[in-house]
């Protein structure tokens, strides 16, 4: 979270669901389930979200796979509010959603999910995470291969137009709330 506050650009990749940053709370609690620390997570993951609307935060890309998009999380209605919730932001000039379509074949965010922080005076990081244990890579012989896997998933990713596009027509695939 310090991190992501100091960052000037932010790239996340995601595949299996929409990104932290843009979970509402509706989905966000349906992915973190129950138990003693769900209701901490809940709220941390969602007051990271002030950095998205902050009027000195960072411009942050977000990479989402298709199937992220078309996973029901927390039945219909949840992830279609979470769906409408993803257009509203993209009206944010800083906050650009690309979609990953599922014909996209071999690419570098198959291996996992990744968010590459940038900053002003101090090389790239990469953060990767699997269940609830993160690991930060600074190394740039560790960061570079996401570097570069990022102009990999964005070669083949939809532009924010169609992006946009294909989220909508998702969403009225899963009919009215």
């Amino acid at each position: 979270m310090a991190l992501e506050t100091r960052a000037s650009e932010i790239t996340d990749v995601s595949l299996g669901l929409v990104p932290g940053l843009l979970q509402t709370p509706e989905y966000a609690r349906a992915v973190i389930g129950t138990g003693n620390d769900a209701e901490w997570l809940l709220s941390t993951r969602l007051a990271r979200q002030a950095l998205l609307t902050r009027p000195d935060g960072p411009s942050v890309r977000f990479l989402v796979d298709e199937f992220a998009l078309r996973r029901v999380i927390g039945g219909n209605t949840a992830t279609r509010h979470q769906l409408e919730h993803l257009n509203r932001v993209q009206e944010n000039p800083r906050v650009r959603i690309q979609v990953v379509p599922r014909d996209a074949g071999v690419h570098a965010g198959l291996d996992g999910a990744f968010v590459v922080l940038e900053f002003p005076a101090r090389e790239p990081h990469v953060y990767v995470e699997a269940r609830r244990v993160g690991l930060f890579l600074t190394r740039p012989q560790d960061v570079e291969p996401f570097i570069s896997g990022v102009e990999d998933i964005d070669s083949k990713a939809l532009c924010e137009q169609s992006s946009a596009k294909l989220i909508r027509r998702i969403c009225e695939e899963l009919g009215e709330v």
